[in-house]
């Protein structure tokens, strides 16, 4: 993401992407692991799936974190595209982030406002303090695409946040740190207290 001199896709679709996986091998064998709180979980399930026979389930009972993790070589810009699941009964009195990138420290998380904007995807520039909103909540019960475009730079990063294919955040020229990503996150990142069990998939 970011660089403009990328050319023609290689003929081998698996070298597109940094890291792609479905859960298709029914576990976590082309993740680094998982990174849990204490009584959280990530599995691999194949109760509620949105393509393929698996998908991630990250649960957490009384808060914190339950990702599915990937690191690599450090690099400025990362797009990341996930499916994300919000069962019937979740909890929207408080904010979770689904998707998370780090480097030195939290850089950008794609999360899910709590009051008065529950429901409401948006963008946490955590290394600048910005937050980007989308216009439009989300419902339980369905299937969203979720991604996340983020640029490090100190005076021309970028955030961007699509929702099912749609744009709803396009911030430039922000300061969004000088530290690179290298770990990329899937699942429940950060759930400060309140207990909730997420699905993602491709």
């Amino acid at each position: 993401y970011g660089n403009s001199s990328v050319g023609v896709p290689p003929a081998d679709p698996d070298s597109v992407f940094l890291h792609y996986d479905g859960f298709e091998t029914g576990n976590l064998s082309r993740w680094d692991g998982s990174w849990t709180g204490a009584g959280d979980s990530f599995n691999v399930v194949g109760t509620t799936v949105r393509t393929g026979s698996y998908a991630g389930q990250a649960v957490v009972n009384a808060g914190t974190v339950a990702a599915a993790m990937h690191s690599f070589p450090a690099v400025a810009g990362l797009h990341s595209s996930a499916y994300y699941y919000l069962p019937g009964g979740w909890d929207s009195g408080e904010y979770v982030a689904l998707s998370e990138f780090r480097g030195a420290s939290n850089l950008a998380g794609l999360t899910i406002g709590e009051p008065p904007n529950a429901m409401v995807p948006y963008v946490y520039n955590e290394a600048g303090g910005g937050f980007y909103f989308s216009d439009t909540p989300i419902t339980t019960g369905s299937w969203y695409r979720l991604e996340m475009k983020f640029l490090v730079s100190p005076t021309s990063g970028r955030a961007e946040l699509w929702v099912n294919g749609v744009q709803k955040v396009n911030q430039t020229s922000i300061d969004t740190g000088s530290s690179n990503i290298d770990t990329s996150f899937a699942g429940i990142y950060w759930r400060p207290s309140l207990a909730g069990t997420a699905y993602v998939d491709d």
